[in-house]
């Protein structure tokens, strides 16, 4: 009732709003828009005190039409995730929302996006991480950082650094909860931050190296035309294929690959690594031999990982020391 109420009041003005989405966007449809107010707006607008419903309805209702014309809700959406973030998370998380309503919508919007589109994310554990923490942060802004530290737990390892940024302001309670750890003293999990590849907080075990696959034949739903080469400039490493670069990030939680604008200057070394024709690899006094690793044709290694080219293949491999 109460968003039928604050749509009635605006009716003209939401009207030459929702004209102007459809002259955007012409495949915007009323009769795909009206569900999207019921089963999405309304229960954020119902969540709220009566004296802050007033202030969501606008904001949220032009994102929802922007939304439905980039095909991220709605029956012709090019993924759930967007659309079950609005259903699932906003109703019990309205609080946080009441406050700088469109922006805080559109960074959490995008998150459920970049969870969906990556392969290995996890988007189903980061809603239900987020509507736990939902109910124990005090403000939006809290929140809002979370849901960064949530992203790159879950798969978005492209933005480990600014997650991390984030979780350096948050509350001393809070830290703990947004990398699911309980009982373990903020300056251990200072420490295991520092190295991509401990999980914090995490039962420590003798080191030794892991390898992970990633990339593929782009025929087979990878990223790549012909076998690609990787390189290491500025401590991140780059990966090139056919006149195409991408950024290849990886720690414990997961790997991306980014479309990013190729790197200038020469390529750095190996760092701390070796890699043996017989496929052994070695990290200062911790060695292992992978036997799909031999014959490498193009390497590079930064202080945390090592990724490995083979001659005929199109796959990447990255290799890591791990407790």
């Amino acid at each position: 009732m109460a968003l039928r109420e604050e749509l009635e009041n605006r009716r003209e003005l939401l009207n030459d709003h929702f004209r102007r989405f459809k002259h955007m966007y012409p495949a915007i449809q009323s009769e795909d828009f009206a569900p999207l107010l019921r089963e999405l707006l309304a229960p954020i607008v119902d969540g709220l005190p009566e004296e802050q419903q007033a202030v969501v309805v606008e904001p949220l209702y032009l994102l929802l039409l922007e939304l439905l014309g980039k095909k991220l809700v709605g029956p012709s959406a090019s993924q759930p995730w967007v659309q079950r973030a609005w259903a699932e998370l906003f109703p019990v998380a309205a609080r946080h929302l009441a406050a700088d309503s469109s922006r805080r919508a559109v960074a959490l919007s995008n998150a459920a996006y970049n969870l969906g589109i990556e392969v290995d994310a996890r988007p189903e554990r980061w809603l239900t991480g987020m509507a736990r923490l939902a109910a124990i942060c005090e403000d939006g802004a809290s929140w809002l950082a979370c849901g960064q530290v949530q992203g790159w737990r879950h798969g978005l390892a492209w933005s480990r650094e600014g997650a991390l940024r984030q979780w350096e302001l948050l509350p001393e309670e809070l830290k703990g909860p947004a990398l699911e750890v309980e009982g373990v003293e903020i300056e251990r999990l200072r420490r295991d931050l520092a190295d991509p590849w401990l999980r914090p907080g995490g039962e420590r075990k003798e080191r030794h190296l892991i390898r992970r696959r990633m990339g593929n034949f782009r025929g087979f739903g990878g990223n790549f035309l012909r076998p690609p080469v990787v390189e290491v400039y500025g401590g991140a490493i780059f990966v090139r294929a056919e006149g195409r670069c991408w950024r290849l990030d990886a720690d414990y939680f997961g790997a991306t690959l980014r479309p990013v604008t190729p790197p200038s200057g020469s390529p750095e070394g190996m760092g701390p690594w070796k890699i043996h024709s017989t496929g052994k690899v070695e990290k200062g006094d911790v060695s292992e031999v992978f036997l799909e690793l031999r014959e490498a044709a193009s390497v590079a290694g930064t202080a945390h990982s090592l990724v490995v080219c083979t001659p005929r293949s199109h796959k990447l491999w990255v290799v890591a020391a791990v407790e």
